[in-house]
């Protein structure tokens, strides 16, 4: 049985939640000064990284939007 978590109604399966872990601990330690190598990641990683970040920024632009209008 595959479990799931969910955000604003978008599921996160099993499958996805690594990716999402590894993304948002790079951006984490990328705000105390470390750097990694991208060249180190392999391809898929990169677009699904990718991915994440399109996914956030449309996340936070939402939320954004939603204060301005006096909504939470």
């Amino acid at each position: 049985m595959q479990s799931r978590a969910c955000f604003k109604g978008s599921n996160l399966s099993n499958e996805a939640a690594p990716f999402v872990a590894e993304y948002i601990q790079r951006k984490r330690l990328a705000k105390l000064g470390y750097t990694s190598n991208i060249s180190d990641m392999d391809a898929l990683k990169a677009e699904i990284f990718g991915i994440i970040d399109i996914e956030m920024d449309k996340c936070q632009a939402e939320d954004m939007r939603s204060k301005q209008h006096g909504r939470k």
